[in-house]
C-alpha cells in the first residue's frame, strides 16, 4: 500500500518540508522489547531543513493520558456490558450462581492494554534518558518543534518565511511496508529493519 506525500511549503523561497508518511520508528529497551518513538516536525539546524524530532513526554502528560486511557476503557467497558447482557450457563442457574466478575480495565482490550504498557514504559524511563530530544536523521539536539496544532504557520528559519499546506498534488507516492527505525535510549539511530 502506498500513501501520497504530504508537505508544506515555505511562502518566501519555496523549501518543502514533508509531512509524510514516515516509517514506524522505535526504542530498543534491553529488558522491555521495542516502544514506540513519540516524534513530532521541526526544525533541525544540523541538517538545516525539517526533520521529524523526538517527542519525549514530560510526567504531567503520561499521568493525564494514562487517566484518560483508563476513562476510555471503563467507558467502553460499561458500553459493551450494556450492549450485551451475560446469559446464565445451564450449570449456574441451576446453582443460582452470580456470572463471574469481569477482568480488570487494564485487559478491556489488547489495544488499551499495550497503550498502558506504553505509558508505564515512558514513566519509568523518564529518569534513565540524559540527552533532549534529537532530530531522528543526524542526531543533533540543537532543534525546534513545530506546534503543528496552533493555527499559525511554523516559521522558516533563515528566510524569514512561513510554511504553508501545500495544495499541489506532487503525484509521489511513498511505501513503508515493514519498515521501522530503530533508536537507543538516548535517541542515537541504530539502523533500519524491514
Amino acid at each position: 500500500m502506498s500513501l501520497p506525500s504530504k508537505h508544506l511549503a515555505c511562502d518566501v523561497c519555496g523549501d518543502q518540508a514533508k509531512l509524510g508518511p514516515f516509517p514506524s520508528a522505535f526504542y530498543l529497551t534491553e529488558r522491555d522489547g521495542p516502544l514506540p518513538v513519540r516524534w513530532t516536525l521541526g526544525w533541525c539546524s544540523a541538517c538545516h531543513c525539517s526533520r521529524r524530532l523526538e517527542d519525549w513526554p514530560h510526567e504531567a502528560l503520561l499521568v493525564r493520558e494514562g487517566a484518560e486511557l483508563l476513562a476510555d476503557a471503563e467507558e467502553r467497558r460499561q458500553r459493551e456490558a450494556q450492549a450485551r447482557p451475560r446469559q446464565r450457563g445451564w450449570l449456574s442457574r441451576m446453582l443460582r450462581r452470580e456470572p463471574a466478575t469481569e477482568a480488570p480495565i487494564e485487559k478491556a482490550t489488547s489495544r488499551h492494554a499495550q497503550e498502558l504498557a506504553d505509558l508505564r514504559l515512558y514513566h519509568r524511563l523518564l529518569n534513565v534518558r540524559q540527552s533532549t530530544n534529537r532530530c531522528m536523521e543526524c542526531g543533533s539536539t540543537r532543534v525546534w518543534h513545530w506546534d503543528l496544532e496552533k493555527l499559525e504557520a511554523p516559521e522558516h528559519p533563515g528566510c524569514g518565511g512561513h510554511y504553508r499546506a501545500s495544495l499541489e498534488d506532487s503525484g509521489l507516492r511513498l511505501s513503508y511496508w515493514g519498515m521501522a527505525v530503530l533508536y537507543d535510549l538516548e535517541g542515537r539511530h541504530l539502523g533500519t529493519v524491514c
